[in-house]
């Protein structure tokens, strides 16, 4: 069976993400060579592209992308549970205090740099989901945001509430079109500069989400903060936490977080917000 890439591009050619899913694919099918596709190449190719220097988020995601070409190309094939990537050794998280310095240097940025520091720092979002975001994805009326993670199995719609906080700067943004994953990592080094934080080799947004993570579970129980975040399960009582968490919607789950929030006020303080009531 061919895999035709411009028949599968034409069907996605609307859709949000469109410039990543293309480069995947290709890099897919050149790495593929003359072979016969099958799972094993898949996993093969997310390893590869590990090797390579891609982020775990990337290579996850890209094996994602691939499963649903194959599957629009007809191979219905049964996959094994995805093995976790290796962790990277050069990942450290930002500071608090310098967090603190992106955020309070916002009024300097232009409307789309203020929309992706926001989002990082409300929601730990990866930099695949804040570029694959489009005006779509956003109720302002309802005060939703609704996204596809980047990295968990069941690839199942995640909501968010949007905070008083920072709905003026999303709204003004607007989120005219997806934007490129070097784009939102060129972003985030350019907000680090103009806030005098220091950003060497191995910062990015994961940066911000290992921080906000870290000072949430400082604040809040693990299973309200793993939902949040998107993580899957940290704990050894996988079922406890489940239903500890059924228990709650997440509408619940984000006042919970707005709440104890780390940057939220910091946000309100910049932006000339007090006080906000939660809805």
């Amino acid at each position: 069976m061919k895999l035709d890439v411009d028949i599968y591009l034409k069907t996605i050619r609307n859709k949000p993400g469109y410039d990543l899913r293309k480069r995947i694919v290709l890099a897919f099918v050149e790495f593929l060579g003359d072979r016969e596709p099958a799972p094993v190449y898949v996993d093969a190719f997310r390893l590869h592209l590990l090797e390579k220097g891609y982020s775990e988020c990337y290579a996850t995601t890209a094996y994602y992308i691939v499963r649903s070409f194959l599957k629009k190309m007809g191979y219905t094939f049964e996959y094994p549970d995805t093995p976790e990537p290796p962790v990277p050794k050069n990942r450290p998280e930002l500071s608090y205090e310098d967090v603190v310095k992106m955020i309070r240097c916002s009024k300097k940025l232009d409307e789309r740099d203020r929309a992706l520091l926001a989002l990082s720092t409300t929601y730990g979002m990866r930099r695949v989901e804040m570029a694959s975001l489009t005006i779509d994805n956003f109720d302002f009326e309802k005060g939703i945001l609704s996204y596809r993670p980047a990295k968990k199995r069941k690839r199942v719609e995640k909501q968010h509430l949007i905070p008083g906080e920072i709905r003026g700067v999303l709204e003004s943004y607007g989120f005219p079109r997806p934007l490129s994953v070097r784009t939102v990592s060129y972003v985030f080094h350019r907000i680090c500069r103009l806030a005098g934080v220091d950003s060497d080799r191995g910062y990015g947004w994961h940066s911000v989400r290992r921080l906000l993570d870290r000072l949430l579970l400082s604040r809040l129980p693990e299973y309200v903060v793993n939902f949040y975040m998107g993580w899957e399960s940290r704990s050894q009582f996988v079922m406890a936490e489940y239903y500890a968490t059924a228990g709650s919607s997440w509408m619940e789950i984000d006042r919970m977080v707005f709440d104890k929030h780390p940057f939220l006020p910091i946000w309100g303080e910049v932006l000339g917000i007090k006080n906000h009531k939660r809805q």
